[in-house]
């Protein structure tokens, strides 16, 4: 473009560099609105996961019935070395110590459970009627049979309190003997050589070796067993025989078995 062609007074150069400009905020707003959607999504899906109860969770694991090939990829473990020490480390970190999480407790909320929760609530309700019923919509002639309909359901209250305190009495009992049962160490194959670590520091993925007298450290994927090898569930199922160990069983779908 020649001189003369020119307009007088305006800069071409300026004009192309804020057309450019004005491009690259385009653009740049487009990506910003891309990644905060993307986000959003992201957010959206924390949270959906976060509802989900630990019921629904335990139920949709797959690990007992996959392929014995597919458990390696999925933990990044190679059957003869085991893990690296840092992808157990990154594990750890992760998915935390191997321990059982104790339940939230609040006593409160625990103690109206007991007198209010389930069919008590009901047993509260016809109680208060008996009473009503005896004074002061029984007189001027009130019947001590209503006083002790009312008597007796609050008593049936009581018991009824009682054997559900007795039946989580029960429960913490046999979690206190399963966490005293827990191994404190355990044999693991991390870099192609045995360890013992602790057993709180058992991560997902690791190779776990078990000995004859040995306790089950956490929940394990059998992969290779000895013919002798037996385990002792009674504490679990009630089984008095000990259980012959057996390795993936594509029929079997429960996750103790395997």
């Amino acid at each position: 473009m020649s001189e003369k062609s020119r307009k007088p007074g305006v800069d071409f150069s300026i004009e192309e560099k804020e057309r450019s400009l004005s491009i690259n905020y385009r653009t740049l707003s487009i990506q910003t609105s891309d990644s905060i959607q993307a986000r959003k999504y992201q957010i959206k899906k924390e949270k959906k996961v976060a509802t989900i109860s630990p019921d629904d969770d335990i139920a949709q694991l797959n690990y007992h019935t996959l392929p014995v090939n597919l458990i390696w990829e999925r933990f990044e473990c190679n059957k003869n070395l085991g893990l690296n020490s840092q992808t157990a480390a990154h594990h750890l970190q992760r998915n935390g110590k191997n321990v059982i999480s104790p339940p939230k407790n609040n006593i409160i909320y625990k103690i109206l459970g007991y007198f209010l929760g389930g069919f008590c609530s009901l047993i509260w309700f016809a109680a208060i009627i008996m009473i009503l019923l005896y004074k002061p919509l029984g007189e001027p002639n009130p019947s001590l049979i209503n006083l002790a309909l009312g008597i007796v359901l609050i008593i049936a209250v009581v018991i009824l309190t009682v054997f559900a305190v007795y039946q989580d009495w029960s429960t913490s009992r046999v979690m206190k003997s399963i966490k005293n049962i827990l191994h404190s160490e355990t044999l693991v194959i991390r870099d192609g050589q045995v360890q013992k670590i602790p057993a709180t520091d058992l991560v997902v993925g690791d190779l776990v070796q078990i000995n004859m007298g040995s306790k089950v450290p956490s929940d394990l994927r059998l992969v290779e067993v000895t013919s002798d090898m037996k385990f002792d569930r009674s504490i679990l199922t009630g089984e008095n025989a000990p259980v012959t160990a057996t390795i993936y069983d594509q029929n079997i779908k429960d996750f103790i078995t395997t």
